[in-house]
């Protein structure tokens, strides 16, 4: 049975302003960089999303690094996989801990 991928409204917000801020600062080509890998590491999530180890803060939490900047959480159950968020690595590792 394969698992419904959910976005929160926060990974979607994060998500959102991080493409915004991709096509801004750098590149409409950075921005499609980023988009297919997202893409390509989500279809891994969903095939096994047990793949990427657990987050040190909750061990229900699984992380995946999506690049040098960017960290991606998540959670599953037998219905579905939550995008929890995207999490710029610049910025205090304190705000993970306000990862539901």
């Amino acid at each position: 049975m394969m698992r419904k991928i959910v976005f929160s409204s926060q990974s979607k917000a994060h998500l959102d302003s991080l493409i915004a801020y991709l096509e801004v600062q750098f590149s409409n080509e950075t921005k499609i960089k980023f988009i297919l890998k997202f893409d390509k590491i989500i279809n891994i999530i969903h095939k096994n999303p047990d793949i990427f180890p657990k987050s040190n803060s909750n061990k229900q939490i699984r992380k995946c690094v999506v690049s040098k900047q960017t960290t991606l959480y998540y959670k599953y159950n037998n219905t579905e996989i939550r995008l929890l968020a995207l999490f710029d690595t610049r910025q205090n590792p304190s705000k993970i801990n306000k990862i539901k």
